[in-house]
């Protein structure tokens, strides 16, 4: 069974990105870091807002820098990443 062709060219786009950009938020993209971080920062606005921490399951961020972002800005909300 082949995949269409619309799949095709997403793998394709991604492939390359991820080899002229590396492991950045262009390869995965967005035109910039700030970009990126203000769409974690509205994900983020989701995070319950009392003293409750929250699971993140990851499905589809990218290369999981949501993970650094969670680390970086909400160290104490998140208890398990997957």
């Amino acid at each position: 069974m082949t995949k269409p062709r619309q799949l095709e060219d997403v793998k394709q786009l991604y492939t390359d990105n991820l080899k002229t950009h590396g492991t950045q938020s262009k390869a995965v993209g967005w035109n910039t870091d700030d970009c990126q971080n203000l769409r974690f920062e509205q994900l983020c606005s989701l995070l319950n807002k009392d003293d409750k921490v929250s699971s993140i399951l990851d499905y589809g961020c990218g290369f999981g820098s949501l993970l650094d972002y969670l680390e970086r800005t909400h160290p104490t909300k998140v208890n398990r990443y997957h």
